[in-house]
């Protein structure tokens, strides 16, 4: 065997090897045969799980974040704004939107451009055609300048400058988003945690009441079916608790992912303070649909991109016409020529021009370019329309949710009152004969309905004031949608 043969059959194996790697990972990232089948993924993607940079962020986040001590309002906005996703994503994007602004910017600038080349040639001929052998090489440098467009460049301008103004108020929406969000799980939470301490007065009322049906039980003044009434109200109350425990579990998690960190990090709230009108009249809501098309910024977003639209139009329009550019070019060129007829050369080359440029035909192409300019300008100013329109019924709809929320908090609170001397009267009526154990369940299930139902109109009244401060564009910045919390 020679080695010219072993060294083909060297390589034919080491291509069939690849070729084979390569279809196993294909192969591996096609759909399984069956649609009854799992798809499993290759080897190599398993190992990027590994590698999640994202996720030890997450970590780094929970573990960077002072969460050891009980936290206020106003804390767990800090953290969230610091490590909330949603929040840099938006600014992320605001910030790319100004490098848009500069590509329009340059279109006012020069374009100098410079291009280098060498070429070798070299021809054999016979003793007639003779033989040659050169080398070219050298440099151009060229500059050009539109000096006038009908406005073009300064349309496209203005629209980079409405799309930075668009991006930016987007991104002061996404921070009163991430507000609004804190805050109702941070209610949502605090609400959980008191209906865990109601349940728990539940569980600490059913068991005196079934107590208070064994005594009776055994000393002979009461049937065993009112002991198993008693117990089974127990048994409920044990299994609200459980309820209770869980939901609080859930809350945390929600919070923990509106704070940007992990749902299994350790940390705690303490309850609400506030401070908020609860007489507001008719006409103050008329006010605060004002305050709204000021501020808020997806409004200001929208009238933005109206603007930006009605400069497309006018970049567009200006298509329609020529333009003119002045421009200059120079070059150097060296020749260099070997052989019988060996010799050096050089020399320099200069031009300038004035030029314009003018489709005067394309099929239609820029006046349907227009069209659709007019088209989406004309979209746009309806989208601001409907986005205004929703924004006053917004505002009307959080302030009659926010009125509302303060009559039940009010009737909340008598409901409590009452219930808790009516569940009093009907546990001593019990105990001393007046009453059967039917009287006392039914007030102890009013008793633990009126507990619930303050806590959930106590959680409606705040998430719907800070809906409503929302809902003007004034969360979180001192407006209407002030808030406070401390530790005291």
């Amino acid at each position: 065997m020679t080695k010219k043969y072993m060294h083909k059959k060297v390589s034919l194996l080491i291509i069939c090897a690849c070729l084979s790697f390569f279809d196993a990972g294909c192969h591996a990232l096609k759909a399984p045969l069956k649609p009854n089948e799992l798809w499993e993924a290759p080897t190599w993607e398993r190992s990027l799980k590994d590698d999640d940079s994202a996720w030890r962020s997450i970590r780094e986040n929970g573990e960077g974040a002072e969460l050891s001590d009980s936290l206020t309002l106003i804390e767990l906005i800090d953290i969230a704004l610091n490590n909330n996703p949603s929040t840099h994503k938006a600014w992320y994007n605001a910030r790319s939107k100004e490098n848009i602004k500069a590509q329009a910017r340059s279109d006012w600038y020069p374009a100098i451009t410079f291009a280098g080349d060498f070429t070798k040639d070299k021809k054999v001929g016979n003793e007639k055609a003779g033989s040659s052998n050169t080398k070219t090489y050298g440099g151009t440098l060229s500059a050009s300048l539109v000096v006038f467009d009908f406005g073009g460049r300064a349309a496209s301008l203005k629209e980079a400058y409405h799309s930075v103004l668009a991006a930016n108020f987007e991104f002061n929406q996404s921070v009163q988003d991430l507000v609004l969000s804190v805050e109702t799980n941070y209610y949502d939470f605090y609400s959980a945690k008191s209906n865990l301490v109601a349940a728990k007065a539940d569980v600490a009322d059913a068991k005196a009441t079934y107590d208070a049906a064994e005594q009776k039980l055994q000393a002979g003044i009461s049937t065993q079916l009112d002991s198993l009434q008693a117990k089974s109200n127990y048994d409920e109350s044990l299994f609200q608790l459980e309820e209770a425990r869980g939901a609080v579990e859930t809350a945390r998690a929600n919070l923990a992912e509106s704070l940007g960190v992990s749902a299994d990090t350790d940390f705690d709230v303490i309850s609400p303070s506030w401070k908020m009108p609860t007489d507001l009249t008719k006409e103050d809501v008329s006010a605060l649909i004002e305050e709204a098309m000021r501020k808020r910024a997806d409004v200001s977003a929208s009238r933005a991109n109206v603007l930006g639209a009605q400069d497309t139009v006018k970049s567009a329009f200006s298509d329609l016409f020529p333009s003119l550019s002045v421009g200059t070019t120079g070059a150097k060129r060296w020749t260099e020529t070997f052989g019988a007829s060996k010799g050096y050369q050089d020399y320099y080359e200069y031009t300038g021009f004035l030029k314009v440029s003018w489709d005067i035909f394309d099929g239609f192409k820029n006046y349907a370019q227009l069209l659709e300019a007019k088209n989406n300008a004309k979209a746009e100013r309806e989208q601001l329309i409907a986005d205004e329109l929703a924004a006053s019924a917004d505002v009307w709809t959080k302030y009659y949710s926010f009125k509302t929320a303060v009559r039940k908090f009010d009737f909340g609170k008598a409901f409590l009152r009452s219930s808790e001397e009516s569940y009093a009267l009907a546990f001593e009526s019990y105990r001393s004969g007046v009453k059967n154990i039917l009287d006392v369940l039914d007030a102890q299930s009013s008793l633990a309905k009126a507990r619930s139902k303050l806590i959930t109109s106590e959680n409606d009244l705040l998430v719907s004031f800070a809906e409503m401060a929302h809902s003007t564009g004034s969360l979180g910045t001192g407006g209407s949608g002030k808030y406070t919390n401390t530790k005291d």
